[in-house]
């Protein structure tokens, strides 16, 4: 697919590759798609889950005559043993607490649109009901959510929520339904906390805000790829004017008795400053 980078709505995972360059964010939008086992293990279940239609999905051996077939027609392809996980999933999902909005009545995979900043936006919600939106995803273990919402998911919350808001005038809370792929395949529900979605809100402003001075420059053939500025470590200038010969500290995890002369670099600095546990110091 070639897009129009002049008027193309911009989506939620775009916004890394913006905030990246806008050279970073062209490449990927024309590199052939790639539909990693990852990706079409979490479509498919939530498909499955939410009673949407399969017949994009192709399951069987990747070797096979069919497969392959399917597969050149546009297909997504499933392996025999992840549409199996998928099923042990869905059964782990029987009567689960956590899906009672499954009994309500819902909106699947709706259609978010609207413009943020002067730049217009798209996205799909899986799941809005009467009094919150709900986005499904699958993860390894439910210990990882925490660095999954704050690597990158509260903006998604955040743009869904703002682009919700423009369409309906209405403020609905922001949940994630995570399942973890692994058996006994533990769920988690949560609403995201507002403060972390206002958060989102300005960091997505700022990327956006960019996007029309990038469109300009791409319409003129300037170069819209990295510009960037080196910031001096922030522990440059205290290593620069101490030669440690000797070093001694303890900690619960490290001991170091000698650290050969010359400077410090600027991870063992951080840990000894973290753990505080500095014993001796000569110069």
């Amino acid at each position: 697919m070639k897009y129009d980078f002049q008027t193309h709505p911009i989506s939620y995972s775009d916004l890394k590759y913006i905030e990246e360059s806008w050279d970073r964010y062209k490449f990927e939008k024309n590199k052939p798609r790639e539909d990693k086992p990852a990706f079409a293990i979490g479509s498919y279940f939530e498909s499955l889950l939410l009673g949407e239609d399969t017949s994009e999905f192709v399951i069987g051996d990747g070797r096979s005559k069919e497969v392959k077939e399917a597969k050149e027609e546009g297909k997504r392809h499933l392996g025999i043993k992840d549409a199996e996980m998928v099923h042990n999933m869905l059964v782990a999902c029987d009567n689960n607490p956590d899906l009672y909005w499954l009994d309500e009545n819902f909106s699947a995979q709706q259609y978010l649109h609207g413009n943020l900043r002067g730049v217009d936006c798209k996205g799909y919600a899986d799941i809005i009901t009467e009094d919150r939106i709900i986005d499904i995803k699958t993860i390894d273990s439910l210990a990882n959510i925490d660095k999954a919402v704050a690597n990158g998911y509260y903006l998604q919350a955040a743009m869904y929520q703002a682009l919700y808001f423009q369409m309906t005038d209405k403020f609905l809370p922001f949940y994630f339904f995570f399942i973890e792929k692994k058996a006994p395949h533990y769920t988690w529900l949560g609403e995201i906390p507002q403060d972390y979605i206002e958060a989102g809100k300005l960091k997505i402003f700022d990327i956006l805000g960019k996007v029309k001075d990038c469109r300009e420059k791409d319409l003129n053939g300037e170069f819209t790829g990295f510009d960037l500025k080196l910031k001096k470590p922030k522990y440059l200038k205290w290593t620069q004017k101490t030669n440690i010969n000797y070093l001694k500290y303890y900690s619960n995890f490290y001991k170091i008795e000698k650290y050969e002369s010359g400077l410090l670099n600027e991870f063992t600095i951080i840990l000894i400053l973290i753990k505080n546990r500095i014993k001796k110091i000569k110069y």
